[in-house]
């Protein structure tokens, strides 16, 4: 059991960093995760150490310095009740990342758990975290995880695969659907009303399971599980329509435009522009890009998505021809429609230009390898816009497009401090040279003193 989490590179020890969200796939049913599990069982919190891993020092732009370390973790000492899985002794270690937001676990002193565990083959040390089957024991009611234990050896024989079916949308089932599964026994099984299934009595072992949808819809292909005795499988299939919307982007030439970001929204009245992303896509060296698996609806299709790049010279445009998504057409699907010629022609390619650039630090000295980048008016929000290193002397020279508006900032670096310089407004002519960007400010984005609103941080 894993965790996807947004990976965080160094805690600053002297700043505050706002978490990130643990997020996990489950909840799994405890019949289906006991056999990965090395070490199962039921034990009291006597103590909890945290571990931190040694920080280092970093020198800041104004000559101070800090010390960043990485996220750490916590030693928890447990003294074992009761024994679900492997053979842990009367009293256990298990590790878990200190930081939530890596998923780890919140462990209390003297509060009672069940602990799944899994094992660092390297050095043999128990871990858990906030995804896996671990939790609070209430003392006060009997624990459906506990109970199972304990009445394991009593089940009869044999193991269960099950699972449900259904569009992931509305959660609406498809009953219609058929279950099959192949290996040491071969069944079909029919979903009932609630798109849910089970087949009971197998033989442990592993088996391939696979989903036939109704027509009109597709679902993920064959998948191979494994299930012990007096255990389980939940195997659920989220299906789809087979709704299809393709088509080709070219030039006014009629050549094709190749690896350009395609995304498909629709109308959403909780998104803040009132649109919401619904798929990303790229043309491929014919022009041609499509989604699939896309439910019937009105949708609205923009080319170059990303924005103008040095290497993508165009805008951004919206089905047919527009600049705004608010003015562009719809693009209305049937159920499980497939729309194959949903083209898109985009305006001449921008012209590239060189421009120079020149940046000092307050003092007036060069400010040398530091970074200079050049935002679009029409495209603050590009996620790849132009940029380019000062040498020795300050100087830079940025490739943009001719007859295009910019603004010009820059940006250094140092230990956990920011400072910029700009923003310099201009109009790309080739070989211009721009003026003097002073890196005078104390914060890292420049482009926030375009807002009325924006107040220097002290």
């Amino acid at each position: 059991m894993l965790c996807t989490l947004c990976a965080v590179c160094g805690l600053l020890l002297m700043v505050s960093i706002p978490a990130h969200a643990c997020t996990c796939a489950g909840p799994t049913p405890t019949c289906s995760v006991f056999t990965q599990s090395p070490v199962i069982f039921r034990g009291r919190v006597s103590e909890i150490t945290p571990l931190s891993p040694p920080s280092s020092q970093v020198k800041n732009l104004d000559g101070t310095t800090s010390s960043i370390g990485a996220p750490g973790k916590l030693k928890v000492q447990f003294e074992v009740a009761e024994v679900f899985r492997g053979n842990p002794g009367a009293e256990v270690t298990v590790f878990t990342e200190e930081q939530s937001s890596a998923c780890g676990f919140p462990f209390k002193t003297g509060a009672e758990y069940i602990v799944f565990t899994y094992e660092n083959k390297a050095t043999g040390e128990l871990s858990t975290s906030r995804c896996s089957n671990t939790h609070e024991l209430d003392p006060a009611k009997e624990d459906p995880d506990v109970a199972w234990f304990r009445e394991r050896a009593k089940l009869p024989s044999g193991a269960t695969v099950f699972g449900s079916i259904f569009i992931p949308a509305n959660r609406k089932p498809l009953p219609s659907s058929q279950i099959s599964i192949k290996g040491t026994e071969n069944h079909d099984v029919v979903p009932d009303e609630n798109g849910k299934y089970s087949i009971a009595g197998l033989a442990a072992g592993q088996y391939t399971v696979s989903a036939t949808a109704p027509s009109g819809f597709v679902t993920a292909g064959a998948r191979t599980i494994s299930v012990a005795d007096r255990g389980c499988a939940e195997v659920d299939w989220p299906v789809f329509y087979d709704g299809h919307i393709g088509g080709r982007v070219t030039d006014r030439s009629g050549a094709p435009i190749a690896k350009l970001p395609m995304e498909l929204s629709r109308r959403d009245a909780n998104a803040w522009n009132g649109f919401s992303m619904v798929g990303l896509a790229d043309t491929d060296v014919e022009g041609r890009f499509e989604f699939k698996e896309v439910p019937p609806g009105e949708y609205f299709l923009t080319a170059n998505s990303l924005g103008p790049s040095p290497q993508r010279p165009y805008p951004r445009v919206y089905f047919p021809n527009a600049d705004k998504i608010e003015i562009a057409t719809g693009v209305q699907l049937g159920t499980s429609e497939k729309l194959s010629n949903v083209d898109m022609i985009l305006p001449v390619a921008w012209k590239p230009v060189a421009v120079r650039a020149r940046v000092v630090l307050n003092d007036g000295r060069p400010a040398s390898h530091v970074e200079v980048i050049a935002y679009d008016l029409t495209a603050l929000w590009s996620v790849e816009p132009a940029t380019a290193e000062t040498d020795e002397n300050g100087q830079a020279m940025l490739t943009v497009y001719e007859g295009r508006a910019y603004y010009l900032t820059s940006l250094i670096s140092g230990g956990i401090q920011q400072r910029c310089g700009g923003p310099l407004k201009f109009t790309a002519q080739n070989g211009m040279k721009l003026g003097t960007i002073r890196i005078e400010h104390n914060w890292g984005n420049c482009l926030a003193q375009l807002d009325p609103k924006f107040v220097p941080p002290r």
